[in-house]
């Protein structure tokens, strides 16, 4: 017994009361839009290899002399998890959900220009900018960027339509015979290494990094000619997370905590003994 067998304890504990409170983040969104559930990874920390005297070697022992000694376990990285959330139908014009991967870009005022937002929550709604024209934007008021990356704006008063490539079409009520126009169209990128997302809030994401790096990492499958995803109008994508699964990871995480809270008392009576014992 040693005092290592604390570090080794605590670490178990700091590790589980990590992915506790990571699965308390996925339940408490369960009913955000588009929200994607995430977890933690774990990795020992420093493993020794012990080696033992070869007087202690077993006859017909098979297995080398030694053993591994690790130094505890630590939280690795969070892994978000890409499942595709159950549709929700809303009615709502300016609802729309993504079907496969990919994520809205957005922009809120006042961000630096490399910094770059992206949603997969598409409950969008217009901001009036005169009598005849809005601005789409999202429920926290960034704007909603097109294919150009520019804001997107769209007459009022007006039939619109959003068709599975993102293109938004107004039509005019009053005139049938003058068909639709094409007003603008969705940017839907498709980021290549999903972990690399750093959570911002408000159901967003941004990627912190250099411009160049930035064009590396993700893919605008707007230009595509037949991209992989598609849009849906009036549809919300629910989130992912599973709450039976939660639910059994949450108990799996209690009661790992619970056996390194005990080893660590364990580690304590036992070190007190020795350190009480009289020759």
């Amino acid at each position: 017994m040693s005092i290592g067998s604390f570090y080794h304890a605590l670490s178990g504990m700091q590790a589980q009361q990590l992915r506790l409170d990571t699965i308390a983040n996925n339940l408490s969104n369960l009913n955000t839009t588009g929200f994607k559930r995430k977890d933690i990874g774990f990795q020992d920390m420093l493993v020794r290899q012990l080696e033992q005297m070869e007087k202690l070697q077993l006859d017909g022992r098979k297995t080398p002399l030694g053993f591994p000694a690790g130094s505890g376990v630590k939280a690795d990285l969070t892994l978000m998890d890409q499942a595709q959330g159950q549709p929700i139908e809303t009615g709502q014009t300016w609802d729309v959900m993504i079907e496969g991967n990919g994520y809205f870009e957005v922009r809120r005022a006042g961000d630096e220009p490399e910094l770059r937002r992206f949603t997969r929550d598409g409950h969008f709604m217009l901001s009036p900018l005169n009598a005849d024209t809005g601005q789409l934007v999202t429920a926290q008021g960034d704007s909603v960027l097109d294919a150009q990356g520019l804001p997107i704006e769209v007459p009022l008063n007006r039939e619109i339509r959003i068709d599975e490539m993102g293109n938004i079409y107004s039509t005019n009520p009053g005139f049938p015979e003058d068909g639709e126009t094409l007003v603008a169209r969705l940017s839907l990128v498709d980021v290549l290494y999903p972990q690399t997302l750093e959570w911002a809030g408000d159901n967003q994401y941004v990627l912190r990094a250099a411009p160049q790096e930035q064009e590396q990492m993700i893919s605008y499958l707007t230009d595509q000619a037949s991209p992989p995803s598609r849009i849906k109008q009036r549809f919300l994508e629910g989130s992912n997370v599973d709450v039976t699964q939660a639910m059994t990871r949450m108990i799996e995480s209690q009661r790992a905590y619970q056996l390194n809270a005990r080893a660590l008392i364990s580690s304590d009576e036992m070190l007190g003994l020795v350190n009480n014992m009289r020759r």
